[in-house]
């Protein structure tokens, strides 16, 4: 039997807002780094206000950090449990259950295998939830390849900007160029959560209509009592 995944979609829903409102935070402090940067080049800054500047971005980035873990966290809760009620409607998919939470963390098969268990989970949670009715419509999920060529960039162009951002002797120059890839890459992910907010909306309304779909088979299923 399946089991229920609405409240899993409200917790990661209020997740994401939560990690939306930190990242406009970010880019709020970015942004007046940037323009203390600008003036350092000028050689217009007190030590007073680099040490401001930097304990802020320290405060901010350790949030970040804190939420991108909750977010991971209940993401993947989430999209295990989809993936867990297909298994239980006996689908044949391509992975097991486990691997909507592995994938995520195995070298090159998380540059794949995610996207293809959530193309699985929007496809057939709408098959099943339709079967049988003469006016079937499955929506396309052009919105799932936006999703995950967002998230392929945004974790690529992380990974570079993590590694420039830890190189010793950086000019001016050098920190407002990552100052501005900071702000891009936070700017992508503003886009990137209304896209993940919309694709688990859309999810847990397929998910509600296959939950009233078994619903009405049970019913029908039942013995009428003769009496």
């Amino acid at each position: 039997m399946i089991r229920d995944n609405s409240q899993r979609a409200k917790n990661i829903i209020t997740v994401f807002w939560v990690f939306f409102g930190l990242t406009i935070i970010s880019i709020g402090s970015s942004v007046l780094e940037r323009n203390l940067l600008l003036r350092a080049a000028g050689g217009n800054i007190t030590i007073d206000e680099a040490n401001s500047n930097d304990l802020r971005q320290k405060v901010v980035g350790i949030a970040q950090l804190g939420i991108h873990i909750i977010t991971i966290t209940y993401f993947i809760m989430w999209f295990r449990r989809a993936y867990f009620n297909l298994h239980a409607l006996n689908f044949y998919l391509r992975y097991t259950e486990g691997w909507a939470a592995g994938a995520w963390f195995v070298p090159f098969m998380n540059l794949h295998a995610p996207f293809k268990i959530m193309k699985e989970i929007w496809d057939n949670t709408q098959i099943r939830a339709q079967q049988g009715s003469e006016d079937t419509e499955i929506q396309p999920s052009t919105i799932l390849g936006v999703w995950w060529f967002l998230w392929i960039v945004t974790n690529i162009a992380g990974n570079i900007y993590s590694r420039m951002a830890f190189r010793g002797d950086q000019s001016i120059s050098d920190l407002i160029s990552l100052n501005t890839t900071s702000i891009v890459l936070d700017i992508v992910d503003l886009v990137n959560v209304f896209v993940v907010i919309t694709i688990i909306k859309k999810v847990n309304v397929f998910e509600e209509q296959l939950k009233q779909k078994l619903v009405i088979e049970n019913i029908a299923s039942e013995p009428v009592p003769v009496g």
